[in-house]
């Protein structure tokens, strides 16, 4: 398992950067907001 974390004026921004730099789609992770 693969953990990053990364910050965005809005949550959705962070989870499309997060998503986007690890080549895969929102299915595909778990994802927690902290």
């Amino acid at each position: 398992m693969k953990v990053i974390e990364r910050t965005g004026k809005t949550i959705e921004e962070a989870i499309g950067t997060a998503i986007k730099d690890l080549g895969v789609s929102r299915e595909e992770v778990e994802i927690k907001v902290i």
